[in-house]
């Protein structure tokens, strides 16, 4: 009897693949409020900023980190399987007062543009919301709420 091994390659991820996720906290009064903006690059190239307050009015913390081809590719994955590519639909109704996200992928030529609120058949917008979050360094994350802990502590 004869056998063949299959090689398993690692699937592919597009060149042009990027993502830019904010991510807003609900209606909090000052110095409580934050808001979180992920950027990765087609070259794998990320950052990470974090701004305390409504816009000008506090600090902003910056990470930058790098994610490998292979990292990409299972973010990628991660996001396709999570439905990146579904139909994705705006709520009835929007939700007041709470915290808010938006996620913008390119992959392949096209865009993806998915919101905190949207709705699509067998799919949970907050699985692609983690998966971004998980794209990040655990270090990165951790330097940011240092910062935040120390800027809140100052602050109180």
């Amino acid at each position: 009897m004869q056998t063949f091994s299959r090689s398993v390659t690692p699937p592919s991820c597009p060149d042009d693949f990027a993502l830019r996720y904010r991510w807003r906290e609900g209606s909090l009064p000052p110095p409580g409020h934050y808001a979180i903006h992920v950027q990765i690059d087609a070259s794998g190239a990320g950052l990470a900023v974090l701004t305390q307050g409504y816009g000008r009015e506090g600090p902003t913390w910056t990470e930058r980190f790098e994610r490998s081809p292979a990292e990409r590719a299972a973010v990628h994955q991660a996001l396709l399987r999570h439905g990146l590519d579904a139909r994705w639909r705006e709520p009835e109704r929007h939700r007041v007062g709470g915290a808010t996200w938006s996620l913008e992928v390119t992959a392949s030529g096209s865009v993806h543009c998915i919101s905190s609120g949207e709705k699509a058949d067998g799919f949970t917008p907050s699985v692609l919301r983690d998966a971004v979050r998980d794209a990040v360094p655990d270090a990165v994350w951790s330097a940011l709420r240092q910062q935040r802990t120390a800027y809140l502590a100052d602050a109180t």
